[in-house]
């Protein structure tokens, strides 16, 4: 997702990360420019970036848990 302020990725997390995993996401992000959530059930965790928003007119909208788009592959 591109966000105004960069681009989004958002990741569901089914398990916790062990911490070796999270340090490579958290790198890769870094690498990559962008910023990077884990969905996991109730709520976003921020492994890296500022919170995205976009504009619609004058008005800023922030993104949050419940108005990001979910994409599932089989």
């Amino acid at each position: 997702m591109l966000a105004d302020n960069g681009p989004l990725m958002v990741m569901r997390q089914l398990d916790l990360l062990h911490a070796d995993d999270h340090e490579k996401l958290e790198r890769f992000s870094h690498k990559q420019s962008l910023m990077l959530f884990l969905d996991g059930d109730d709520a976003l965790e921020k492994v890296r970036g500022d919170e995205p928003f976009c504009h619609s007119g004058e008005a800023r909208l922030t993104l949050v848990h419940r108005t990001l788009f979910r994409s599932t592959t089989r």
